[in-house]
């Protein structure tokens, strides 16, 4: 007693034999195929992702260096101008790193605040966020990941 499939295929001829043949073999490889240029965009969206974080804890490093030298500010020139570049930075890269109530909290204290306590804290909160939303630091590799753990949290 056959399988109606062994049948079905012992009645092909030797051309159509061959041909079902090659379309299953391209089959396969078109499914390995969309796999791996798959993986490929993946790789594509993560580099991306780092990218922009870059630019926006580059924007951010701007803000805070100032406040790190010296916990006095007097809001005024130099405040208007780190608000623009974090309301830019947020405009760029933000959407992708959900950061807009941090950015907002950083950008007001760094408007209202005569001591930069709070703006350094709202800063670093926000510059803990991109960092991990960008994956900068939550990197795959182990080394990589203590590396920029240190340089963007402790340095």
């Amino acid at each position: 007693m056959q399988n109606p499939l062994s049948r079905l295929i012992g009645g092909l001829s030797v051309g159509r034999k061959l041909a079902l043949i090659y379309f299953l073999d391209l089959t396969a490889v078109i499914f390995v195929s969309g796999i791996l240029i798959n993986e490929k965009y993946i790789a594509i969206n993560f580099t991306e992702k780092e990218i922009a974080g870059s630019h926006y804890i580059g924007a951010i490093s701007q803000s805070l260096a100032p406040l790190a030298q010296k916990l006095a500010r007097v809001p005024g020139a130099e405040a208007t101008q780190d608000i623009a570049r974090m309301h830019d930075a947020e405009v760029r890269f933000g959407e992708a790193l959900d950061t807009a109530a941090l950015n907002r909290a950083f950008t007001t204290a760094l408007a209202s605040a005569s001591t930069g306590d709070q703006a350094f804290d709202a800063g670093r909160a926000l510059l803990t966020r991109v960092g991990n939303q960008s994956n900068l630091i939550l990197d795959p590799d182990l080394d990589s990941y203590y590396t920029m753990s240190l340089v963007l949290l402790r340095f």
